[in-house]
This record gives C-alpha cells, structure tokens and sequence, in this order.
C-alpha cells in the first residue's frame, strides 16, 4: 500500500490498501521536502523523518482512516501485521503511532 499526494490538489489518498508488502508516500509533484512536510502537518498525516529528506512518519491512524470504506473485513489483522513487521525493523516510531515511508518522487527527465 502507499499514500499519494494528487498533483494538483495535494490531497491524499490510499492506494493499493491490501498490498501489506510494502508502504510509501508517492509524489508526483515532486514537491520539495518542505512542502511535503508542510502538507502532510496541515493534514496531520504526518511529519518529517528529521535530518533525512527522503523519508516521513505517517500517522497510523489517518491510514485506518483513508482506509475506511476502500478494504474488507480482513484489512485491519493485515494492516496489524504490517504494523508488527515494521516495528521488527525499526520502521515504527517508540510511541507505535507513526510508520516510516520513504517518498517517491518522478525520476529527472
């Protein structure tokens, strides 16, 4: 699963919910850091990796809620098992309530 910020409107939305195996923020904006950050803080999505501009915490309650009404009655043991791998790997804050994500940006042209 990913978010994806829209190019022109820079809402958010939860693509491929049910895909466990991976998760990241999709920009095809290609917004600078900041604005990335600045979007995500406005939303309370999310917040900064500090120190590494590639990278965000996003809030593990605003994925439950871009989920709601996009997945099936198994989503959230899925989503609870991701949860539990990233925090195997370090991928979840100390307080469990944001998973890390690296941003995707266009490649230069």
């Amino acid at each position: 699963m990913y978010l994806r910020i829209d190019l022109v409107t820079g809402e958010l939305s939860l693509e491929e919910p049910d895909d466990f195996s991976r998760f990241h923020l999709e920009d095809p904006g290609n917004r600078s850091p900041e604005e990335v950050a600045s979007l995500l803080q406005h939303r309370d999505v999310g917040r900064p990796v500090e120190g590494d501009p590639d990278r965000v915490w996003i809030s593990v309650d605003a994925v439950r809620h871009l989920s709601a009404g996009a997945v099936g009655k198994d989503w959230p043991a899925g989503f609870e098992g991701m949860l539990v791998y990233a925090r195997s790997k370090g991928f979840l804050d100390e307080a469990g309530t944001h998973v890390r994500a690296h941003v995707v940006r266009p490649a230069p042209s």
